[in-house]
């Protein structure tokens, strides 16, 4: 790839430095990353690999093969303007079932897996901030 263009070890890794806002390093910082970008480019960092295609004068584009089973944003907007406020909650209920740990969720609220009980908002906030607490964090 460098022998059929104008680029040299040296030049690439200068306009490399460049592109990371480091013009002033020297060139030879970066000849192992290119190098081995150019030997084995799935085992490089993605900011190299980026940085690499920029200094050619490319970009970079990731597209994602498994969108099949996704819904479209548009299909999502469309669900959430039907949705009324209370459809709202009993999904992010169920979705915070789904994601909390079972010893969360029995002792704050104990009858909610049997009863089938919906968390209001305030439940939910609750619920969400205890998550976020470091006790929760640490285990």
């Amino acid at each position: 790839m460098l022998g059929s263009s104008r680029w040299t070890l040296y030049k690439l890794p200068k306009k490399y430095a460049e592109i990371t806002g480091e013009e002033n390093s020297p060139a030879t910082r970066y000849h192992s990353a290119i190098g081995k970008f150019f030997e084995e480019p799935e085992r490089s960092k993605l900011k190299t690999v980026e940085n690499v295609i920029k200094a050619l004068g490319g970009e970079i584009i990731i597209i994602w093969d498994n969108t099949d089973n996704r819904e479209s944003i548009k299909e999502r907007m469309f669900k959430l303007k039907k949705c009324t406020t209370n459809e709202l909650i009993q999904e992010i209920s169920r979705r915070a079932e789904e994601m909390c740990p079972p010893e969360l969720i029995k002792p704050t609220y104990p009858n909610c897996l049997k009863n089938k009980h919906k968390f209001n908002a305030e439940d939910i906030a609750g619920l969400l901030n205890n998550i976020s607490t470091k006790k929760y964090k640490d285990g």
